[in-house]
């Protein structure tokens, strides 16, 4: 009985740690996609000339 419950508990911790390791790994892949998403975004954006007007238009609101 006592192997048993043992047995039983292990597995379950196991369980919960590689749940916990897995909701980790997701977290640090959302973030690492969504920094890499943002980075390209703003090199097309400079490439193409879109942060330029918006800048512009910013800049001209202020003066």
């Amino acid at each position: 009985m006592p192997f048993f419950v043992d047995t039983l508990l292990w597995m379950i911790h196991r369980s919960h740690i590689l749940a916990l390791f897995k909701y980790e790994v997701t977290r640090l892949l959302n973030g690492l996609i969504f920094v890499s998403g943002v980075v390209v975004y703003s090199r097309l954006a400079r490439q193409f000339g879109a942060l330029q007007p918006s800048i512009r238009v910013v800049n001209g609101y202020h003066d």
